[in-house]
């Protein structure tokens, strides 16, 4: 399991690291690779301040939910993934942020790759969804990638020291359901991606 340390304490042990992050004069952060944290203020229409909040602009980025439709069944493939943040395994769709130059659309087609070890032939969009209204200045969109057969896929690829993607694995919505019922679907943004198939193929929910 990765660990999260704070970054003071990394510099007293590490004085060599160089944080990414910078911070910005109106008392935000900004990354190049991730986006930027801006401390801004709520004002009324005369410009008088109301409270102040943090504002969160991401890179681009996008979301897959690989499918298939295998012996009358339609199934989504969700990865394993450790997240080294809440420090917790995940069961979750398929994402990432887009390089420096790259759409949308191609970041889909290389994360799918390389986190599912699955080449798509052709990508659909399901819809858009922002993560939190309240601070997110970003949305991005949620694809889907049909394929004749999704199998289980142990050690898929891509950077296993960082993303620690353990398998891939093909769901019905009857093993959705079991698991939400164990806790075992935290991820906001997949439960939003599976909504979104969910009103592309609503045969989804009978299986």
């Amino acid at each position: 399991m990765l660990k999260v340390k704070p970054l003071e304490k990394v510099l007293e042990e590490h004085p060599e690291f160089k944080a990414q992050w910078n911070s910005n004069p109106n008392g935000g952060m900004k990354n190049p690779r991730f986006g930027s944290v801006d401390h801004v203020v709520v004002c009324r229409e005369d410009e008088t301040p109301i409270f102040d909040q943090y504002s969160i602009t991401e890179q681009p980025g996008a979301v897959i939910v690989p499918w298939d439709d295998y012996a009358g069944m339609i199934r989504v493939g969700l990865i394993t993934q450790e997240r080294f943040i809440p420090g917790k395994i995940y069961i979750q769709a398929p994402m990432g942020f887009a390089r420096a130059n790259e759409t949308e659309l191609k970041a889909s087609y290389r994360e799918l790759l390389e986190e599912t070890g699955l080449s798509a032939d052709e990508l659909v969009v399901l819809g858009r969804i922002n993560p939190d209204t309240a601070f997110f200045r970003t949305d991005f969109p949620i694809l889907g990638a049909r394929f004749d057969k999704l199998e289980e896929i142990a050690n898929p690829g891509g950077d296993g020291f960082i993303e620690k993607i353990t398998k891939v694995s093909p769901y019905r919505f009857s093993d959705i359901r079991k698991l939400q019922e164990k806790g075992s679907l935290e991820c906001g943004i997949t439960s939003a991606a599976l909504f979104l198939f969910g009103m592309y193929k609503p045969e989804f929910y009978k299986t």
